[in-house]
């Protein structure tokens, strides 16, 4: 498992930036990922606790309109590129807003979390991945 992960969402005068404990959140299941049944629940969960932290730490304002650059470090990922951005793209994008996916009050408070209004708003990706340490005590 990685050690961690990274994303850098923002602009010079809107970014916010953080890591993450284990693997990612991927795109490749055909439920929705803010399913309650999902098979990554805890990855999506951990992806929304940090984001939550970081917005509230540095004082990050949610992109409601606009364009997004979306930045993201994988140690030792799980997964394929596009499988990634797709699941963290997915999660953190205002969920309330979209009325086709299933309940999401199982996630409580971190169903309010969100970076930008829409993935629609990501108009630049830069993914890399790099070498990662085993998780300790995940």
């Amino acid at each position: 498992m990685p050690d961690h992960w990274a994303v850098r969402q923002g602009q010079a005068v809107n970014e916010v930036s953080f890591e993450v404990p284990g693997n990612p959140p991927l795109k490749n299941e055909a439920i929705s990922v803010f399913n309650a049944r999902h098979g990554q629940a805890e990855r999506i969960r951990t992806l929304l606790e940090a984001a939550h932290r970081a917005c509230h730490e540095q004082a990050f304002v949610p992109m409601e309109q606009g364009s997004v650059a979306l930045t993201v470090i994988a140690r030792s990922p799980g997964g394929d590129a596009a499988n990634i951005i797709g699941g963290i793209a997915d999660v953190l994008e205002d969920k309330p807003s979209k009325s086709y996916r299933s309940a999401i009050d199982h996630l409580g408070d971190l169903a309010t979390v969100w970076l930008y209004r829409n993935d629609s708003q990501i108009k630049q990706i830069e993914y890399r991945e790099e070498p990662g340490e085993p998780a300790l005590g995940h």
